[in-house]
């Protein structure tokens, strides 16, 4: 039996703001929020529209 492992390749980032991450040809978009203690994440998944636009534009499509 063969198992594929998949690994997330870090597309972009700025520390503690947000993080872009590319796996299983779907992009992730995650957010550290510190505050309230003792804080959370917030993980989403681009849809096929956002993540065409996404690797045209970059970030500046997202930020909205």
């Amino acid at each position: 039996m063969i198992k594929i492992i998949n690994k997330k390749r870090l597309l972009e980032k700025i520390d503690w703001e947000y993080y872009v991450f590319e796996e299983n040809n779907s992009i992730e978009l995650f957010i550290p929020i510190p505050n309230p203690s003792p804080g959370f994440d917030i993980l989403y998944v681009l849809n096929e529209f956002e993540k065409e636009m996404y690797l045209h534009i970059g970030i500046k499509v997202l930020e909205g």
